[in-house]
């Protein structure tokens, strides 16, 4: 069990990319996308015993790999979801802390 309470002195960058397919069926496209985030997060770790506290500053990189579909609704308005796997290795996709993804979303194109 990890005590660890993070502090909201986190920021960093994020970059995506996502690749839309042909139209399958009427206003209906599957999607697959990649992220890339890396940030730098503050926090406390409390261990049992002394010394108690230790505040930390760490650099965390995230990527996510996932799936999705997309229907607009209507002309310029897009419902979309989606699945995906991740992991916070350094590099493409390596598996060392697995983490799951999913999302819902609704955008409009001007």
């Amino acid at each position: 069990m990890r005590n660890d309470i993070y502090d909201n002195k986190a920021f960093g960058l994020h970059f995506g990319y996502r690749y839309y397919s042909n139209e399958l069926l009427r206003n209906f496209r599957i999607f697959g996308q990649f992220h890339f985030s890396i940030f730098w997060v503050e926090y406390c770790h409390y261990q049992l015993g002394l010394p108690g506290g230790v505040t930390k500053t760490e650099i965390r990189v995230n990527n996510t790999a996932s799936f999705g579909v997309d229907y607009e609704a209507i002309p310029n308005l897009h419902i979309y979801a989606g699945t995906g796997f991740g992991s916070y290795g350094g590099f493409c996709l390596i598996l060392d802390r697995f983490n799951l993804s999913e999302y819902i979303g609704v955008k409009y194109e001007f």
